[in-house]
C-alpha cells in the first residue's frame, strides 16, 4: 500500500481527500498546519505528497522547495492541488518537479486519485 501525505489547510477538503484515498486503498496522513513539514514527512514516510500551495501559515512553494532540497525527498512525487493558477506559479512548481498541477475548483476527487496513481506509477508503488 502506498502512503500519501496530504498538506492542506482546508479541514473539510483534507478530510474528503483522506476518506477518498483510504477508500482507494492508500495509507494517508494529513497535515493541516502548524507543524514542521519536513519533520512531519520524515515521521510519515510518504510515497507521495498532495500539496496545497496557499496555506494559512506557509507558502506551498516554499514547502515544495524545502522538500526538494532534502536528499530523502528529492525525488518524492508531489501532486499540487491548488486554487493558485497563475502561469508564474505553475512554472515555478514545474521547475521544482511536481508530478501534476491540479486546479482545486476544477478537479474531482477521482481526478486527484488518478494523478496520484500516475505519479506513483513512475516509482512502481501502487496500492
Amino acid at each position: 500500500m502506498a502512503n500519501i501525505t496530504i498538506i492542506e489547510d482546508d479541514v473539510s477538503l483534507a478530510r474528503a481527500l483522506e476518506e477518498k484515498l483510504r477508500h482507494e486503498g492508500f495509507g494517508v496522513a494529513v497535515m493541516l498546519w502548524g507543524e514542521t513539514q519536513l519533520d512531519f514527512l520524515k515521521a510519515t514516510h510518504p510515497d507521495a505528497v498532495l500539496l496545497d500551495l496557499k496555506l494559512h501559515d506557509h507558502s506551498g512553494l516554499e514547502i515544495l522547495a524545502a522538500i526538494r532540497q532534502h536528499v530523502q525527498f528529492k525525488n518524492l512525487p508531489v501532486v499540487v492541488l491548488s486554487n493558485l493558477s497563475g502561469e508564474e506559479i505553475q512554472k515555478e512548481a514545474a521547475e521544482l518537479g511536481v508530478s501534476a498541477y491540479l486546479p482545486k475548483s476544477e478537479t474531482t476527487l477521482e481526478e486527484v486519485v488518478a494523478a496520484i496513481r500516475n505519479a506513483l506509477a513512475h516509482t512502481a508503488l501502487k496500492p
